[in-house]
């Protein structure tokens, strides 16, 4: 990783970010994470005769990075006021994925700023992720390391004081957490329990879902089981029903129906996505003249990050890799022999 040298000035800093990453930056006040000096939405700026021209009037002034413009993606993780973020980090993963290692910036009151590059245009969120976590994107901004404030500094967390950090290491977000911040889009208002929402969700019960097993992470489970029939557009007293009678004897020991119930509640009331956020859509009902809206994207083509190869051109880093051939040619013994040689060559 690109690391630079010690003592710089807040200029320095400022410079770099717009040099190296190409972010958008500004002065704050300070000693302060606010107010701004300038119209920061507006002003924000890469350009180095600009930044030299702030910092020389204001040469302790704190350095802001709007995420918007930089086309950033930063998870704020707090810990104060009796919430752990890091708490929901650990259940956000349980739940979904691990978070792709980036570049992070530990705060001065504990927290930190866990900061990606977003390809689509994603705005701010609070609580949206979990307890005690955050996310700045369009229309928000961080307070960068190279600031201080009076319970203390900004710094990126795996470097010695005063250093630089390299583009290289800031990774695109992931797309299962830009699904999970990008505000879903329905053709119309939600009509629960509809028909195709109900065979939906019994053929994802009798079919699909994973039962839940006493000492397997039952508990998890069977929370995410009843969030993907919530997001089918299946009521809460409906998906209890449904996944008492199509999902619940598959478990081991099935659950009562008050303990699913409380699992049902929980969904419901905690789940990521909103109601019926993945409904199925009877097209045969759609009358003529209706505009069908779908979610679009600002995809910079420019920037789509380069495929990251497990071994050889076969295995893509985060996607699932399908192999399709006639049984008894050799699939299992080509899959097995390649994990093989990917371990031998550590691989990770």
């Amino acid at each position: 990783m690109g690391r630079g040298i010690q003592a710089m000035s807040k200029l320095d800093y400022a410079l770099h970010y717009a040099k190296e990453f190409n972010w958008s930056v500004f002065p704050i006040k300070p000693n302060e994470k606010a107010p701004p000096l300038v119209k920061w939405k507006a002003e924000a700026t890469s350009d180095e005769e600009q930044i030299r021209d702030w910092w020389n009037e204001w040469p302790d002034a704190n350095i802001g990075v709007a995420t918007g413009p930089s086309n950033l993606l930063v998870i704020d993780v707090d810990r104060k006021n009796g919430v752990n973020g890091d708490e929901s980090v650990e259940t956000l993963e349980m739940l979904h994925d691990v978070l792709p290692q980036t570049l992070v910036s530990q705060t001065p009151t504990g927290g930190r700023h866990i900061i990606y590059h977003r390809l689509l245009d994603v705005g701010n969120s609070v609580g949206k992720l979990g307890a005690g976590l955050d996310t700045r994107g369009v229309g928000g901004y961080i307070v960068a390391p190279g600031s201080t404030v009076e319970k203390g500094k900004y710094a990126f967390t795996d470097g010695p004081e005063g250093v630089y950090a390299s583009k290289g290491e800031v990774e695109t977000l992931p797309s299962w957490l830009t699904e999970l911040l990008l505000p879903p889009v329905a053709l119309e208002s939600i009509d629960l329990d509809s028909d195709a929402s109900e065979e939906r969700a019994i053929r994802y019960l009798s079919v699909e879902a994973v039962p839940s097993i006493e000492g397997q992470g039952g508990d998890i489970n069977a929370y995410e089981v009843a969030c993907w029939v919530k997001d089918f557009g299946v009521s809460r007293e409906r998906c209890i029903e449904l996944m008492d009678e199509h999902w619940n004897h598959r478990c081991s020991p099935p659950w009562s129906l008050s303990e699913l119930t409380i699992k049902v509640n929980n969904a419901y009331g905690y789940g990521q996505n909103e109601l019926g956020s993945k409904a199925p859509v009877d097209f045969e009902s759609i009358k003529d003249g209706t505009e069908l809206a779908f979610r679009g994207s600002s995809l910079d083509i420019d920037n789509i990050p380069k495929r990251r190869w497990i071994l050889g051109h076969r295995y893509i880093r985060e996607f699932v890799t399908v192999t399709i051939a006639p049984g008894g040619v050799g699939k299992s013994m080509l899959t097995m022999s390649d994990l093989s040689l990917s371990v031998c060559c550590l691989t990770k």
